[in-house]
């Protein structure tokens, strides 16, 4: 209940930087007792080694399989959710799934800028800390920001992704478009 709780949702695979992340997590470990949760059936063999590789307690990482109706009871107990993503030229016309189901949850994020609608969103609705470059001084300035969010009600999460996110708006601007033309 003291710790602050830090949850990365799915699978690692190749487009999420997971040494980045656990850099991250490296200098919130400085400034707070926390834990990272790992909510992902990927092998922990491979993040555990990472988490090594950086001198971060094994007591202090936590991975946990879940099926996607126990997700909701998972996600309850973070404080925050990261997820930084290679900022390539194909990821500017994408959107994580992840950042809608996090907001939907009334979770803040953490991420990286420069992925599909990350800044434009994220930013301007005041859900997330977009991290412009990925260094320590910029996990200090983010890890400083992130007593804003406890102020914040779950609702207003909630909120924005159904604003932008949910399958009856994007339903409502997909048969607008189509009208338009």
């Amino acid at each position: 209940k003291n710790e602050f709780v830090l949850g990365y949702l799915g699978s690692i695979g190749t487009w999420y930087l997971l040494d980045e992340m656990l850099d991250f997590f490296k200098v919130l470990l400085q400034k707070r007792e926390s834990k990272f949760i790992f909510i992902t059936k990927d092998n922990p063999k491979e993040i555990l080694q990472a988490a090594s590789k950086k001198n971060i307690p094994e007591n202090k990482i936590i991975i946990h399989p879940s099926e996607r109706e126990n997700l909701p009871n998972v996600l309850s107990i973070l404080d925050a959710s990261i997820f930084f993503i290679i900022p390539s030229y194909s990821k500017k016309a994408s959107s994580p799934t992840k950042q809608a189901e996090l907001l939907g949850m009334g979770i803040p994020l953490i991420c990286n800028a420069n992925v599909g609608d990350t800044n434009e969103i994220l930013e301007k609705e005041n859900v997330a800390l977009v991290l412009q470059n990925l260094n320590p001084t910029a996990y200090q300035n983010c890890i400083e920001q992130l007593p804003l969010f406890s102020t914040k009600n779950k609702s207003d999460f909630r909120k924005i992704a159904y604003q932008y996110f949910s399958l009856e708006e994007g339903i409502k601007k997909y048969h607008q478009i189509w009208n338009s033309l």
